[in-house]
């Protein structure tokens, strides 16, 4: 249903640490092609795959990921993250900011 693709340097913030290609296909639900230049995070799995599972998310915390799917079905045309924090290790590296007023 979905595949992740993971460059090497992952554990950095260069630019293949940041910047890691995700390849999804699911033939009927996710258009062929689709090229998608909105920040996401790996994060944004378990409230993706809970929802298309049907569970709902736990109340108990709060869950930093996004669900994917308005943004993989052409519902939506922007990320629900105005921040992504990117961490080495313990120590914060880099943030990205996309504000909700810009393009």
């Amino acid at each position: 249903m979905l595949a992740v693709c993971h460059a090497w340097g992952k554990a950095n913030n260069w630019e293949g640490g940041i910047r890691v290609p995700g390849i999804l296909r699911w033939p009927g639900v996710i258009q062929a092609g689709l090229e998608i230049d909105e920040p996401t995070s790996n994060m944004d799995i378990f409230p993706t795959v809970a929802r298309l599972a049907g569970s709902p998310l736990p109340e108990d915390r709060i869950i930093d990921g996004r669900d994917l799917m308005p943004l993989l079905q052409g519902r939506s045309h922007r990320s629900d993250h105005e921040f992504l924090f990117h961490y080495c290790n313990f120590y914060l590296n880099a943030v990205r900011w996309h504000p909700q007023n810009s393009e």
